[in-house]
């Protein structure tokens, strides 16, 4: 049903009017009996249907004594008075602070946010203006804002436009019970990448033909905690050797979470890096030759092999042809790499093989042609150049010098007989013999040296090597010379 009603002074009393086309309705009267909070009176006049606010934490409102109440009108026997109990609670109304900042920070690796400015409610209005969701206080109601206020990003990835959340705020005084502080709200903030100096250091290696460097760059600042380099390191900007201008570059990978966005990287080189030149032993050959009018070449052979060598005689480049002592120097010309070799190259005059071709041959056969440089009189497969090289008879045939036998298990043995110069065609001279091996026939280059067997003297003893089977291809050689 409807009607109005009136709380007259404290509550004590009711009147009411009442209508209604019903003959079967009820009227349950209240009577508010108690106002927890300041002021302590409360007025209402109107529907009963129609919500209003009243000041205060807890308002009961009970039934007075029907026995002094009747009902009069010509609709009265229509209604029967009936007591009621209830009781209504008051929400604590929410209110809202205001006045912070949150400050844009550097990456330093924690979710911490910088508040700035002072924590305030908002301005009080009367009770009864206003409305529950306006997070005002209320006028004559005594209330503190304390506590300290804690900022935290959401995560702590530098980015743009980042949540804040506050915590901290309290609120206290007799009327903070009708309240629920609301902590601050909506606040927003920048994290920025951390700047970073990444450097490269300095570095010195000899030439491997790559540009790895040693050592690690230098960062500035450190990391924040937790975050780590997965890939700090340097390489030359390129393998080449040389001394105290090699462009030293930095690498740096960072394992944050973030894929290395957290950090605004700068990359320093090193411009003073040194990259040596690697070392080359150079083993000179051919330093005994005979003269025949054509140019004269020292050999040389290389350790690591295959490395190109420059040679001067007498200090020019150019071959000698005569007979002759030649000062030879060996250079390396590969400008990784450093190595010299010195020697004496020995351009025997004709005449000196001359006495040995007339020491084995009549006139008429030197006439006849077989005492020339290149004729095998004895068909021995050694021409008389060879023969005299080596220091055999040119007119007897001459088995192969380096001999291959078996030896017990997974070895062989070669063999030769390192003769002496001497006789006719040798006075001053020495013979010397060097063991080579090669797994590559097509390069002149690849002959090297078997250890410990090389610039061998012969003073007509016989060498022996054991050596191991290889599991591919090898090839030997001897190489005999006067010198």
């Amino acid at each position: 049903s409807n009607g109005t009603f009136s709380v007259i002074g404290g509550g004590s009393q009711i009147s009411a009017n009442v209508t209604s086309g019903s003959a079967t309705s009820q009227i349950r009267l209240y009577a508010l009996a108690t106002t927890v909070a300041t002021p302590a009176t409360a007025a209402f006049t109107g529907t009963m249907n129609t919500p209003q606010n009243w000041s205060g934490a807890i308002a009961t409102f009970k039934a007075p004594s029907i026995s002094g109440l009747t009902l009069a009108g010509a609709a009265a026997g229509n209604y029967t008075l009936a007591a009621a109990t209830g009781a209504v609670t008051v929400t604590p109304k929410n209110l809202t602070v205001t006045g912070l900042t949150a400050n844009g920070k550097t990456y330093d690796g924690t979710t911490n946010a910088i508040l700035t400015g002072t924590a305030v409610l908002a301005a009080a209005e009367t009770a009864g203006t206003g409305s529950t969701a306006d997070g005002k206080p209320y006028t004559g109601d005594a209330l503190t804002l304390g506590g300290t206020a804690t900022g935290v990003f959401t995560g702590k990835q530098a980015a743009n436009g980042k949540l804040v959340t506050v915590t901290g705020k309290t609120l206290t005084g007799a009327q903070a019970g009708n309240y629920t502080l609301v902590q601050p709200s909506g606040l927003t903030a920048n994290i920025t990448p951390l700047p970073i100096t990444v450097e490269a250091v300095m570095a010195s290696k000899t030439y491997d033909g790559t540009t790895s460097a040693p050592g690690t760059p230098t960062l500035m600042p450190a990391l924040a905690s937790g975050d780590f380099a997965s890939v700090l390191a340097q390489v030359f900007q390129d393998p080449n050797a040389s001394t105290g201008n090699k462009g030293i570059v930095p690498n740096i990978t960072i394992s944050d979470g973030n894929g290395g966005a957290n950090y605004a990287l700068t990359l320093t080189n090193f411009n003073s890096g040194t990259i040596l030149q690697a070392p080359v032993t150079i083993t000179l050959g051919g330093l005994a030759q005979m003269a025949d009018g054509t140019p004269k070449s020292a050999t040389a052979t290389t350790d690591p092999p295959g490395k190109p060598v420059g040679f001067s005689y007498n200090g020019t480049a150019t071959a000698p042809s005569n007979a002759g002592t030649y000062a030879v120097v060996a250079t390396i010309t590969d400008a990784n790499y450093t190595g010299t070799a010195s020697g004496t190259l020995v351009i025997s005059a004709a005449a000196t093989i001359d006495t040995w071709r007339s020491s084995h041959f009549t006139e008429n056969e030197i006439t006849a042609g077989l005492a020339a440089d290149h004729a095998d009189p004895d068909g021995d497969g050694l021409n008389n150049r060879s023969e005299y090289i080596l220091g055999t008879d040119p007119k007897a045939f001459t088995p192969q010098p380096l001999a291959v036998t078996p030896a017990a298990g997974n070895q062989f043995t070669l063999s030769f007989l390192a003769r002496r110069a001497n006789g006719s065609g040798y006075t001053g001279l020495t013979r010397k013999y060097d063991l080579q091996q090669s797994v590559n026939l097509a390069d002149p280059s690849s002959w090297q040296g078997v250890t410990g067997q090389t610039n061998i003297v012969g003073t007509d003893q016989t060498v022996t090597v054991t050596l191991p089977l290889a599991a591919s291809k090898k090839f030997y050689r001897l190489n005999v010379r006067i010198e």
